[in-house]
């Protein structure tokens, strides 16, 4: 293709272009295009694309490019441009968009303080890639060109500029660059840790205990807040710091999840784009990188192993022993076949391999935004229908109203804008008897949860309590506590097994999954439903549930993002009904169209108690289109 027009027409707006190949490398030596423009030739006639060169010989001129290809949520790019417009809402206006080859973007502009090529983001790369390529170990999300690099352009194959024009580039104040740069950089999860000393590291493997401790539980935020670091946002698990005496938007993030301080500025006592432990961080603020004098204040503090001794007392043997006689009853039961078992969905697949029972404690995983809630919402209208189960709702990441609509949506199979009168008072009465919804705008420990959940059914009894995330409550450590996060975690999942089996309340605690197992994907690309394992802080929770469910939803499929997979990952007692589904054999519940009801493979809902010849529209993207009905959950 000819290109030599175009290239004269960058090149009369201060644009430096080089000639590129189809594999996007340049067709020429270039070197001399970097500190010069030169006047585009006969190498434009036939080559593949057009590159400009960024930096001062194109007027300081600076790209970042989100690279979508190696994005596993699929919302980067979304998630990446409302956070800058979060910041400032005049930036995006000022930039130049260009859409790439690979489906990712350019943000375009000139800038008086710019720098070379830098990556802002990454992320480690996923089982499947590992096999293909052993060697690489981190994928790029986000990146500068800026001195010394180049970004390919419109009208290059398969390039093309959706927002403003090269030849009215705009120049973004320093600020406002900076923005963008430390916007990019929340999106890292690719740590370096600043090196330790040896004769610091023998330290620290000498009082391991205390700094592990404080790794896992000492008050970090704190510390920065009393050292003058100020939070100034938060975006999930990430709290983002400005430094002391700072004046731009940011200099630093404080990850919840992972516990590690990452630090992007160099005007600290901090080394720039370095990730701080815990220990780190309190040596370094509060001892001058003294670890011996740290180890000793967290010793004091009462940090680390802690030896009692308690006095012996005699063992009374029938204490200690469970006699035969105790559970004869129910191995008789289990013998005769008269064992109660567990109450039925009406769904044959799902009675097969769960079933609901008084008093066990449930837990359920799943991916963030794949329909949790809504799935969990379901079941427990169809307790309240079939069996009259009253329910206790704690749904923090909900509002209490959206929740409540969606119950009553479910119990009559009806969307609430087409509701009659009488529907909609049927459907009001209905969720009003059934569900009581505890405060959302308090927060709360497990244990004062649990507290006012007893209250509640000391004075009318309950038979469900729903938990709604559990990352949502309040860790309770203090510095006198004898155990770490970890041990705090496997007490408060033991406390809601003896919730619910002390008062017969069937509790559900709706966790999420870790981050890393959205990196497994199936054959065709699509996030691969998380083990028990996979749950945020890990087995302990299947380890003291009675039952474990894992929920699972393609929501990015063209056609089975309407089908919830349900694998049951653990039933305690298989006599009362249940067991787990094979691997890789999940039941599947698919939501009706106008998102009101759950259907099995027969297409029968139990909570209306009927069959529909069919729950899906004959096109469901003309169907959307038309009707202008909202995607499900």
């Amino acid at each position: 293709m000819d290109y030599l027009d175009i290239a004269l027409k960058y090149y009369n707006n201060d644009l430096s272009v080089i000639p590129i190949t189809a594999d996007k490398i340049p067709a020429i030596k270039w070197k001399t295009h970097t500190e010069k423009l030169i006047k585009p030739d006969n190498n434009f006639l036939d080559c593949y694309g057009i590159g400009i060169v960024c930096g001062e010989v194109s007027g300081n001129l600076h790209a970042i490019d989100i690279d979508c290809k190696y994005d596993l949520t699929g919302t980067l790019f979304d998630r990446y441009k409302n956070l800058i417009n979060d910041i400032d809402k005049t930036i995006l206006s000022k930039l130049v968009v260009q859409k790439t080859m690979s489906g990712g973007y350019h943000f375009i502009y000139r800038c008086k303080e710019i720098d070379g090529n830098k990556k802002l983001a990454n992320r480690y790369t996923t089982d499947a890639e590992k096999q293909a390529d052993p060697k690489e170990k981190t994928k790029v999300l986000i990146e500068t060109r800026g001195t010394g690099g180049y970004i390919a352009i419109d009208p290059t194959p398969k390039y093309k500029l959706i927002y403003g024009s090269l030849d009215k580039i705009q120049e973004i104040t320093p600020e406002q660059r900076e923005t963008l740069i430390n916007c990019a950089k929340t999106f890292n999860e690719v740590y370096t840790q600043p090196i330790v000393k040896k004769e610091q590291q023998k330290i620290i493997n000498d009082n391991l205990s205390p700094f592990a401790d404080w790794n896992d539980r000492g008050d970090v935020l704190n510390l920065l807040e009393q050292e003058g670091w100020k939070v100034v946002l938060e975006r999930g698990t990430k709290k983002l710091l400005l430094r002391p005496g700072g004046k731009g938007k940011w200099s630093a993030d404080w990850d919840t999840e992972k516990r590690l301080f990452y630090v992007w500025t160099s005007s600290s006592e901090f080394e720039n784009d370095k990730a701080y432990n815990p220990t780190q961080v309190l040596c370094l603020l509060k001892f001058n990188s003294d670890y011996s004098d740290c180890a000793k204040w967290l010793k004091q503090n009462g940090y680390g192993a802690k030896i009692e001794i308690v006095a012996k007392n005699p063992i009374i043997i029938e204490d200690n022993i469970v006699p035969f006689s105790v559970d004869e009853k129910n191995i008789l039961a289990v013998r005769n076949g008269t064992f109660e078992l567990g109450l039925k969905s009406n769904w044959e697949t799902f009675d097969k391999y769960y079933r609901f029972k008084k008093g066990n404690f449930v837990c359920v995983n799943g991916h963030a935004n794949i329909g949790k809630t809504v799935t969990l919402s379901y079941l427990m209208v169809l307790t309240a229908v079939l069996y009259n189960w009253r329910w206790i709702v704690y749904s923090s990441e909900n509002r209490t109203w959206s929740v409540r609509k969606k119950l009553m949506e479910f119990s009559n199979g009806i969307e609430i804008t087409r509701m009659s009168d009488a529907e909609y008072n049927k459907a009001k009465d209905f969720v009003m008897s059934m569900f009581t919804f505890i405060n959302i705008d308090r927060l709360y420990s497990a244990e004062e949860l649990i507290d006012v959940a007893s209250a509640l059914n000391d004075k009318d009894s309950y038979n469900g309590f729903l938990v709604d995330p559990y990352n949502s409550l309040r860790m309770d450590l203090t510095k006198n506590d004898k155990y770490s996060s970890h041990e705090y975690h496997y007490e408060v999942a033991s406390k809601f097994r003896i919730f619910a089996n002390s008062n017969g309340i069937t509790t559900y605690l709706n966790c999420h999954a870790v981050t890393e197992s959205l990196r497994r994907k199936d054959k065709d690309g699509y996030p691969v439903a998380p083990f028990a394992e996979d749950t945020e802080g890990g087995g302990k929770f299947v380890n003291r549930a009675d039952d474990f469910i894992t929920l699972h939803r393609l929501i990015q499929h063209p056609l089975d993002y309407r089908n919830t997979q349900v694998h049951i990952r653990k039933i305690k007692d298989v006599e009362t009904g249940g067991r787990p589904t094979p691997f890789a054999e999940p039941i599947i519940l698919t939501m009706s169209v106008g998102n009101c009801g759950f259907y099995d493979e027969n297409n029968y809902n139990p909570v209306l108690g009927k069959y529909e010849k069919s729950i899906k529209p004959e096109n469901e993207y003309n169907f959307y289109e038309n009707n202008n009905e909202e995607p499900p959950f």
